[in-house]
């Protein structure tokens, strides 16, 4: 006989034999489920006992049975012909040989239950055998299925609540509109209706002071002159009542004209001093010696300047000192209004609350002062309407006093401009207003510089729901909209001007930094006038705005003896 080494075999085998029991102890302790599955056969070829504590059925019982056993009726044509799918794709050669398919459905246990599934499987050639197996591991994912239908569902149902409160909110939205707009009607009805009577009491009691219709003893004097005083009182509060409802419905028009602001601002000071009189409270008036002129319209300036003194004198006691301060700010451009007292003083956490509409700082001063709580709302509309700001400060404590601070848009006439040719230009033309909707600050301001060393006003926006709050309390002359801008682009934002009667043909011209062969077409037929394709020179934006409102000039060329435009 022949003899041979078999040693290597031997050792060969033991560690195929000892991998075979690792493979055997892993699939059989482990809670997923492995299987094979013969693909001709539709039978399984292996099952892990694992399978047991997902199905019910032993190991034994689902190879001895078909593959449809582990498919619920309702799946099973759909699987079937997934499988022929991805057979057909696996004989093809077109999938990698380690590409594995996942999928999940439910399978059915033995007790009549459903249970969901995951299986992650891949295609192969048995080499023993050459044939086409599918092998396979299942996991239980019925817990993370039902957590995943119960998030959905709370989804849904928080997705259909949060629609039913939107549907409720629009729906009082709408309700609370037709009530402002209700109330506004009515009061503008009623003070309509209100002021014609009163305008004939106050009539009648002039002439009665005048003595038109005979003399008035003492007593029938001091009648008649507290019947006029409480007319002109109301008349004032029922003003402001119109006023106030006019700005909110956005249909007051300033009458702007050039002021020196030295005339609007001594007959309010000496007026106003004989009513402080009676209370021993003294007003200080200071103003610059040289005139100070302001492109304004100057009934409603009156009225910002009348409200604010009359409020600081409403709430500084007996003997109480009201100062007026009149001070151009040149580097800042502005007009600076500042009214001071040393009254009660305004609570910290109340003056925000004191602009708001019928509000002051506190319930019990309407019981112990009186008033509308309209006054410093109306102030606050005209102010802005005039392109400006208001603040107000006080220490907060009793008796700290408060302060008001107006500060206007403002621009000092040239050295040597005769004030009589500037106030005949600017009572009839004025400056330019320019509006600049620009997501860009420095953008802004050097167009904004640009512009106003040319003599323009400018108005300044970083979004087109800005530029659109802007013009409906302000109408520019010409607007220059930066195409591309955040919350509301300028296509979105010039569609919305355009609705605005007061800007409905106004210019408009586009800035934009897309680099696209139709962007000018595009922005043209968004309502634009003109097109800049950025980055654009200040020069260039200053060329721009004087040629669209040709052949008018600013209010200093106008000044300098330059020809007059149209206004």
């Amino acid at each position: 006989g022949v003899a041979r080494d078999i040693t290597e075999r031997k050792i060969a085998e033991r560690e195929l034999a000892r991998r075979e029991e690792q493979y055997r102890v892993l699939t059989e302790t482990m809670k997923d489920v492995v299987w094979v599955l013969d693909i001709e056969s539709s039978k399984f070829r292996y099952v892990s006992p694992s399978v047991y504590a997902l199905r019910g059925y032993t190991s034994e019982e689902v190879v001895a049975l078909p593959v449809d056993h582990a498919m619920t009726p309702e799946d099973r044509a759909a699987l079937k012909a997934l499988t022929l799918d991805r057979v057909a794709e696996f004989e093809s050669g077109s999938l990698a040989a380690d590409h594995f398919y996942v999928d999940q459905f439910p399978q059915p246990c033995k007790d009549g239950s459903v249970v969901w599934t995951e299986v992650v499987s891949n295609y192969y050639i048995n080499p023993d055998n050459q044939r086409l197996e599918l092998r396979g591991v299942t996991r239980d994912i019925t817990e993370r299925r039902q957590a995943e239908v119960a998030l959905r569902q709370a989804r849904d149902t928080l997705e259909q609540r949060v629609e039913e409160r939107t549907r409720d909110l629009t729906r009082v939205n709408a309700e609370l509109a037709a009530a402002m707009q209700v109330k506004d009607e009515f009061l503008s009805v009623m003070s309509h209706e209100l002021r014609t009577p009163l305008n004939a009491i106050l009539i009648m009691s002039q002439v009665m002071l005048e003595g038109v219709r005979g003399s008035l003893n003492e007593r029938q004097l001091r009648a008649m002159q507290t019947i006029t005083e409480s007319g002109q009182h109301l008349l004032a509060m029922i003003n402001d009542i119109l006023d106030i409802t006019s700005v909110q419905a956005g249909t007051v028009v300033l009458d702007r004209a050039l002021h020196e602001v030295d005339a609007l601002c001594a007959p309010l000071i000496d007026r106003l001093r004989a009513e402080a009189a009676t209370r021993s409270q003294s007003i200080d008036y200071v103003c610059p010696s040289e005139p100070l002129y302001l492109w304004a319209d100057g009934r409603r300036f009156g009225q910002i300047v009348r409200h604010l003194l009359e409020n600081a004198m409403k709430f500084t006691p007996d003997g109480g000192q009201i100062s007026l301060f009149v001070q151009p700010d040149l580097d800042r451009r502005v007009l600076s209004v500042r009214i001071e007292d040393n009254g009660i003083g305004i609570a910290h956490d109340a003056i925000e609350r004191i602009f708001q509409p019928f509000t002051q700082a506190d319930s019990a001063l309407s019981r112990q002062f009186g008033g509308s709580g309209i006054g410093l709302t109306l102030v606050r509309h005209l102010v802005e309407l005039h392109g400006g700001t208001i603040t107000a400060e006080s220490a907060g404590m009793p008796g700290s006093g408060s302060r008001f601070t107006v500060q206007l848009p403002w621009q000092a006439p040239p050295v040597g401009s005769p004030h009589g040719a500037i106030l005949a230009a600017g009572a009839v033309h004025g400056p330019h207003v320019v509006l600049i909707a620009d997501d860009n600050p420095s953008a802004q301001r050097v167009m904004g510089d640009a512009l106003r060393a040319a003599g323009y006003e400018v108005l300044a926006a970083l979004d087109g729901i800005e530029a659109v709050a802007t013009a409906r309390l302000r109408p520019p002359d010409l607007i220059l909209m930066d195409m591309q801008m955040p919350r509301c682009d300028g296509a979105t934002a010039i569609r919305r001007l355009r609705q605005l009667p007061a800007c409905a043909a106004t210019p408009i011209v586009a800035m934009s930094s897309v680099v696209v062969p139709n962007d000018r077409a595009l922005c043209l037929d968004a309502g634009a006038d003109d097109y800049l394709a950025k980055p654009i020179s200040a020069d260039t934006v200053v060329d721009v705005v004087a040629r669209h409102l040709a052949p008018g000039r600013s209010l200093i060329d106008a000044a300098s003896g330059a020809d007059a435009r149209p206004s």
